[in-house]
């Protein structure tokens, strides 16, 4: 039987929290307006979700999936109310989709949230990275795929070991 397209709601967020996250920072400075990147009262929300669910202990150690569908559901918004939220975070940095193209033509999504809202230029670079992480996955699984006698040259964007084939 055919797996289910994932959907929006089913899809994951990475949070990545500001360098100073080693201290307790209470979410009200991310609650409050800021004239010099204003957001909705909706979209400020989604902020104080995200990251009260990425700052919750976990018994066995390590971070939490954050689902769409779970903040969606929490804060009992709907899809359209979602998509205006997101486009508002991304619009100020706090936000950072990426559209990869996947295996059968099918599009997969990588969503990352900020604490601290990164400048056009730090996300061009963010999204570079995300593109060659996802590259050099894709890479791997067909290396797996392939067995130890497949090709040797290296994923992209590592360099060739010796000898190895050259990159055509």
């Amino acid at each position: 039987m055919a797996k289910p397209a994932e959907t929006q709601r089913d899809q994951t967020l990475e949070y990545r929290p500001s360098a100073s996250s080693g201290f307790f920072m209470s979410p009200r400075g991310i609650a409050e307006y800021e004239p010099s990147r204003p957001l909705s009262e909706r979209a400020r929300l989604v902020r104080i979700e995200l990251r009260d669910i990425s700052t919750r202990p976990r018994k066995l150690g390590g971070t939490w999936d954050i689902r769409i569908g779970y903040v969606q559901d929490k804060l009992a918004i709907s899809e359209p109310q979602w998509r205006a939220a997101r486009r508002e975070l991304e619009a100020a940095g706090y936000y950072l989709a990426v559209r990869l193209h996947g295996a059968g033509g099918k599009w997969e999504w990588r969503h990352v949230v900020y604490e601290d809202a990164q400048t056009p230029g730090q996300l061009a670079e963010i999204e570079a990275e995300i593109r060659l992480q996802w590259a050099q996955e894709r890479w791997r699984a067909r290396a797996l795929v392939r067995g130890a006698g497949g090709r040797t040259r290296p994923p992209p964007g590592e360099p060739p070991q010796a000898g190895a084939e050259p990159a055509t």
